[in-house]
């Protein structure tokens, strides 16, 4: 019942979080604080549509950023989101209440 919840938010989640701008400052400040560095590795579990992963590229794309969460449809719009940055950027259906392989 959770990941249809997750499937069926995830058509808007973008739409519903991207203009606000505290969601803006989460991102910024993450990235601020991870401080990507030249081969570096990253793991966003509950990665969701990728905007986490997306804002750690802008930081550096001479890092590695795998993304995991267990819907579909956020997964779909992570890669789409994705597609045409440069660095390593991979994703997997993964439950996070399971242990990760």
């Amino acid at each position: 019942m959770v990941n249809y919840f997750w499937n069926i938010y995830g058509w808007v989640y973008d739409a519903a979080l991207l203009e606000l701008i505290p969601y803006q400052n989460m991102l910024r400040l993450a990235g601020e604080a991870l401080a990507p560095h030249k081969g570096g590795v990253y793991f966003d579990a509950g990665c969701g549509t990728g905007n986490l992963i997306s804002r750690l590229n802008e930081f550096n794309n001479d890092i590695s950023l795998v993304g995991a969460d267990s819907s579909a449809v956020m997964l779909k719009r992570a890669i789409k989101k994705t597609a045409d940055r440069k660095g390593s950027i991979t994703f997997h259906k993964l439950d996070l209440n399971k242990e990760i392989p």
